[in-house]
């Protein structure tokens, strides 16, 4: 299952080139790409069978119906993505560089956007509940995030800093400034998931086997070597090692 969205600069999704790397790869079994929306996307996951879904943040939500691949991406946390020209209203809210949300919830004529149904840390889902409909706006996909902020309709929105890269061409990216949250995950982790049956578990043990080798790691992530800056790209090609490596066979 994919929920990634094509944009019009791209002819490619954010993970169709690790979706392909994986079919090419784990060839004693058949693949089937089904593109659907977010809500579908993680049913389908949780209640299969078969169902494998890449690029799947790592929650204890999720690790309650899926199984995880052994090793994770590790990437910047969420963010919140600013419209440079506001700037100077979003200032109060600024404390030690990060932006505090309980300052920011305080400011008027200010408005946000996030995307529904992503899993938020820290302070983010209650900042969200608490101005839902008011002064934040909620979209169904992370290109609506990106069209309202080009329109001006808001002033910021709360993404992952590689959706910068992928869902804004070069221009739009320099009208943008990227923020830290107080209290936010500082760096998030996902890996290939699968449904919690037979075939799902078997499919994460070729998963692991095929990335617990280094060259085969450095070739699966090498599709997002585009949609990042190249420090944070080198900081996940070296990550992924987490301790429970010990299980592939």
């Amino acid at each position: 299952m994919t929920d990634a969205q094509p944009v019009s600069h791209s002819v490619e999704t954010m993970d169709s080139g690790q979706l392909a790397y994986l079919a090419a790869h784990l060839t004693s079994f058949s693949h089937h790409v089904v593109r659907a929306s977010t809500a579908r996307a993680y049913h389908e996951l949780e209640h299969g069978p078969a169902v494998c879904k890449n690029a799947v943040l790592v929650t204890p939500d999720r690790q309650r119906f899926a199984v995880f691949s052994a090793r994770h991406m590790v990437l910047p946390g969420y963010h919140l993505l600013v419209r440079k020209e506001r700037l100077a209203a979003l200032a109060p809210a600024m404390v030690d560089g990060e932006v505090d949300l309980d300052r920011l919830g305080a400011l008027k004529m200010v408005t946000g956007g996030y995307t529904r149904l992503r899993h938020y840390d820290g302070p983010i889902p209650d900042f969200v509940q608490a101005h839902d409909g008011a002064a934040v706006t909620g979209v169904t996909a992370n290109a609506l995030l990106f069209n309202l902020l080009q329109a001006e309709r808001i002033d910021y929105a709360f993404v992952l800093p590689m959706d910068v890269y992928f869902y804004a061409e070069a221009a739009q990216r320099q009208k943008l400034a990227v923020l830290p949250i107080k209290g936010a995950v500082h760096l998030a982790e996902a890996g290939v998931a699968c449904s919690s049956d037979p075939v799902g578990k078997e499919v994460i043990r070729a998963v692991d086997t095929l990335l617990a080798d280094d060259q085969h790691w450095a070739e699966f992530l090498e599709p997002m070597r585009e949609w990042m800056p190249a420090e944070t790209f080198a900081a996940m090609l070296s990550a992924g090692r987490p301790s429970n490596m010990d299980r592939v066979p």
